[in-house]
């Protein structure tokens, strides 16, 4: 693609070239000059972080007076950031680097942390705009540019604000047909317009469109046209830079961020605060408002928020560790301080799996220069002279040592795209997953038997073979089905089968209490955390037992919840303080949705009894006729109901006098004394009735309700977090836990979480330096051995 470059002058040491940009009317061409200056005295300049594109479709520009080839999209890029008035000094990899000459090439790609780090700024360019195909420009130019649209983060974008949070805002929406770029740059300024509404808004449901249930044909084509608008600003192949994984080092090291569509811009810390807010809103406050959306709708904000707050989490960690004074602060999710460090390779590694890069073994020297520096261990370094399963593997290893465990080892090493890796090897290639990586960052929690650190000692590699100190615990006797979707009927249904598992197999040699422990089981022992419920910043902690109160509300309320549609019972499951909890939110919900079938029984588990039932009654009725000036309620018709209102049952009178029918008929007793008995019974138990549904029931459990809680001593502290917000919680830990996952159950009667590909008769086993128990199998070519000393696993799963 290339021809002859023109910068000849060899480049020292610490050396870099930069280019100037010459100023000109939008459709004059590019023309840049080549400038030399050392990284200890280089003068301001940009940093580009752009997508290359295909070396097939090229356009001239003349750089140093000489004609010289470049990529479509790069020659877009500088014609969009050219000033008409004034030079612009950048640094562009493919002009400043020459990429013909190999050593060359390698020296400035070592330099390359450095030169963004010591960059005035970078800029991020997306495209031409959204719309189109990355590289399907008509090679026919505009005579005039597209006007340019800019947004601060500030008040100043307040005009954009307002318009979006018009119900009728999508309306306004271009279509997504290719065409003239006005409309393609309109369609830009919408999701811009969208991504800086998020990051204003208090929640997302405050948008009208967003929540609206309208059933106009012409709104929910608009919602579906700003949603694909959005995924397709996201995602390749018409915005291809969010998947690469060079960019990773790009937006981290840069003292300020900018990011540029076509003529659309914006700075980083709206992006970053909107997706951070995003995030928020759908695992916590909005979660529920937000679920008439579509699971792909839904997605696509999710995917959103990820893809930004990861790198942005990044960033943070080192403009702290920098002591940046840039003016630009970045806004990020708060990390708990548990989660594994943010730099060490392994993390790196599996946090960006899912992003692309041309040559495989750029999957882990992109990153080589971001990795947290050890103390005991030199760094890795690229050689490009081994083979991608080469570098996979040392990577592995690399990453057991340095991080002194084998956390490497919690990756899915089962998802791969290549054949020929160790089975204990991850493939960096294949896809991740969020919801995973969320997971794993749980797992600094555990500590099955990380006190034995990971060295050469403990750990040795021979070709494909690893061989790791540990302990055989048990084998897996059964497992359920793999919880697939998150979506409440398919969730609630695998949780059932799960729980029907538990029942089935029981407890075999009584490891603990599983029973009153499976909601532990459910959420990995890890509980994530709420604003309203923690201070501290953190994201998750491991479970304590306050947390199964707000299991059961969740097990009681939520759609996804085994327990949903009471046809399995949730007492079997939780202890008596739960119980009790559960007790009072029937009792609640009972009164509160007038089920007069339900609040008797309710109100006598509750209260068992007699004399504090007849005490609480009696102040009910007693308060309502103050409530409503009622005093001349004579004392026979308040003792009377009271009386009938406590002592039984009607449902419990009505089986008595069946009962008697039975005697009747057994003893063959006089019919007429039995007629005369039964019309007897009949009015008491119409009277019953009557008398049982005049009772003040909202003024009962106004009265009620506190002496219960007393009841559950300091665990009451649970009534000041709302429902949702319990529900919301609890719902993010256990579907975050159970994600692609499957129960099993062990012989000796453990249980748990394990991969989706378990089987029965796998080896469950406790590995030196594993923060969990791992799953072990044997393999074609190799035995498992476990002799409560060694295990050397053919395939692993964990």
């Amino acid at each position: 693609m290339f021809e002859r470059y023109p910068g000849t002058l060899p480049l020292t040491r610490d050396e870099i070239r930069l280019i100037r940009l010459l100023p000109g009317t939008w459709t004059d061409g590019i023309q840049c000059e080549l400038v030399y200056d050392t990284l200890k005295n280089v003068r301001p300049y940009h940093a580009l972080s752009y997508v290359w594109g295909s070396s097939k479709k090229t356009k001239r520009i003349l750089l140093d007076a000489h004609p010289f080839a470049v990529t479509v999209n790069l020659e877009s890029t500088l014609r969009n950031l050219r000033s008409q008035t004034q030079d612009t000094l950048l640094w562009v990899d493919a002009l400043c680097i020459n990429q013909a000459d190999d050593l060359e090439r390698t020296h400035q790609v070592n330099l390359m942390g450095s030169i963004y780090r010591s960059s005035k700024g970078v800029l991020i360019y997306l495209g031409d705009g959204i719309g189109r195909r990355e590289y399907c420009q008509s090679s026919k130019l505009d005579s005039t540019a597209p006007r340019t649209t800019v947004f601060s983060n500030t008040s100043e974008d307040m005009p954009h604000i307002e318009r979006f949070m018009q119900p009728n805002a999508l309306h306004a929406s271009a279509t997504l047909e290719d065409g003239e770029s006005d409309k393609r740059m309109q369609n830009t300024v919408n999701v811009f317009s969208f991504i800086r509404t998020l990051a204003w808004v208090e929640h997302m449901v405050d948008i009208p469109w967003l929540v609206s249930n309208n059933d106009d044909p012409d709104i929910e084509k608009a919602l579906l046209h700003m949603f694909e608008s959005l995924r397709r600003f996201m995602h390749a192949p018409f915005t291809p830079w969010w998947g690469r994984i060079w960019v990773v080092q790009e937006v981290v090291l840069a003292p300020k961020v900018t990011v540029v569509c076509g003529t659309v811009s914006a700075p980083w810390t709206m992006f970053a605060q909107a997706a951070s807010q995003c995030l928020h809103h759908l695992h916590h406050c909005c979660s529920e408002k937000m679920e008439h959306l579509p699971r792909d709708l839904l997605n696509v904000l999710e995917d959103f928020g990820e893809r930004i707050v990861d790198i942005d989490n990044l960033r943070k960690t080192f403009l702290e560790e920098t002591t940046q004074t840039s003016s630009e602060t970045a806004i990020l999710e708060p990390r708990d301080c548990s989660s594994p460090d943010q730099r060490s390779l392994v993390s790196l590694l599996r946090r960006f799996r899912g992003r692309k890069a041309s040559d495989p073994r750029d999957k882990v020297y992109a990153l080589l220069g971001l990795v947290q520096p050890s103390s005991h261990r030199p760094p890795l370094i690229p050689d490009y002279s081994l083979s991608s399963a080469e570098v996979y593997r040392l990577a592995a290893l690399e990453s057991m040592y340095s991080s002194a465990s084998l956390s490497v080892l919690t990756i899915d090493v089962a998802r791969k795209y290549r054949q020929d890796l160790p089975t204990w090897v991850p493939d960096w290639e294949a896809p991740g997953d969020y919801g995973y990586n969320t997971r794993i960052d749980a797992m600094g929690i555990y500590d099955a038997c990380v006190e034995y650190p990971v060295d050469p000692s403990t750990v040795t590699a021979r070709c494909k073979a690893l061989t790791i100190d540990g302990l055989y615990l048990d084998n897996v006797r059964d497992c359920g089905v793999v919880m697939l979707s998150d979506g409440s009927e398919t969730f609630r249904e695998t949780m059932k089968q799960w729980v029907s598992l538990k029942r089935r197999f029981g407890v075999i040699s009584d490891p603990g209490d599983t029973d009153k422990a499976l909601w532990r089981v459910f959420c990995a022992d890890v509980m994530f955390s709420h604003p309203q419920i923690t201070e501290s910043g953190e994201i998750f902690r491991q479970t304590k037992d306050k947390d199964e109160l707000m299991f059961v509300t969740w097990a009681l309320k939520s759609k996804r919840s085994p327990f949903f549609d009471r046809k399995i019972p949730l007492r079997d499951y939780i202890s008596a303080t739960a119980i009790q909890w559960m007790q009072i939110i029937d009792f609640e919900s009972a009164v509160l949705e007038g089920k007069s079938e339900d609040i008797g029984r309710e109100f006598f588990l509750c209260f068992p009894e007699e004399k504090e039932r007849k005490s609480i009654i009696n102040d009910a009725i007693s308060k309502r006729c103050s409530d409503q000036g009622q005093s001349g309620v004579s004392q026979e018709d308040w003792s009377r109901l009271v009386e009938y209102a406590t002592l039984t049952l009607p449902e419990t009178e009505a089986l008595d006098w069946r009962e008697q029918v039975k005697d009747a008929v057994a003893s063959d007793q006089s019919w007429d004394k039995f007629l005369i008995r039964r019309n007897d019974l009949r009015e008491s138990m119409q009277n019953r009735l009557r008398a049982w549904k005049e009772v003040p029931w909202m003024h009962v459990l106004d009265l009620g309700r506190p002496k219960l809680l007393q009841n559950l001593g300091r665990a009451s502290k649970i009534d000041r977090i709302p429902y949702d917000v319990q529900i919301s919680v609890v719902d993010r830990s256990i579907v975050s836990a159970t994600k692609a996952r499957r129960f099993f159950i062990t012989w000796e009667g453990h249980v748990g979480l394990g991969p989706a590909d378990l089987k029965k008769g796998d080896a469950l086993c406790l590995l030196k330096g594993g923060r969990t128990p791992f799953i072990l199998r044997s393999s074609d070519y190799q035995n498992l051995f476990c002799n409560n000393k060694t295990c050397s696993p053919g395939d692993l799963r964990v």
